[in-house]
């Protein structure tokens, strides 16, 4: 009977250790420079379940107004390794979306837990303070949230939590400017 006891003890304590929490993306708000192409923003996911891939489905603005667009979209590094397997691309003639999948094709998995992907993000032409909603769900123009994908077959999948969240374009105070350029000449006049 103690034998069954502990045993039943240790296979409960493996179960725990198995049973992760659903992924969490909160976007949060993210300040840029306006006017600026090449802006690099990561995407975190926590809660550590056990996927096989991703399906990005992303929206900057209301997809229709002028806001920053999308240059590019990569999940190198982080959860998913140095090269990971990619498809999809930005969205062609709308560069206020982007649906992109990675995926292993085996039956490798991660934890959801860590860098998920790096979006790079152009504000060229704004020249204003100016807030954008960043989504991963509710994406009008592909209506479809992302999603993860688990192993195990095709079409397994695995909503997780979504936070929306909100770029902040930011144009610096002339004060700033001025402070730049008198740094710049300084630094200059140093090295002469």
């Amino acid at each position: 009977m103690r034998t069954s006891m502990i045993m039943a003890l240790m296979v409960g304590l493996w179960t725990a250790t198995l049973a992760l929490a659903t992924p969490v993306i909160d976007v949060g708000t993210i300040i840029l420079q306006a006017n600026k192409p090449g802006q690099v923003v990561p995407l975190l996911v926590s809660g550590g379940d056990q996927v096989t891939g991703f399906n990005l489905r992303a929206q900057i603005g209301d997809g229709i107004n002028s806001s920053p667009i999308f240059q590019s979209v990569s999940f190198a590094g982080g959860i998913w390794g140095v090269d990971p397997t990619t498809t999809g691309n930005l969205v062609a003639g709308y560069e206020q979306y982007a649906q992109l999948s990675v995926i292993f094709y085996t039956d490798v998995t991660v934890p959801a837990d860590g860098l998920l992907a790096t979006l790079t993000i152009d504000t060229t032409g704004i020249t204003t303070d100016s807030m954008y909603a960043l989504r991963l769900s509710g994406v009008e123009l592909i209506g479809q949230d992302s999603d993860f994908l688990l192993s195990g077959g095709d079409n397994l999948t695995l909503a997780p939590v979504i936070n929306n969240g909100t770029l902040h374009v930011v144009v610096p105070e002339p004060s700033t400017l001025g402070l730049l350029g008198v740094a710049s000449i300084v630094v200059c006049l140093r090295r002469r």
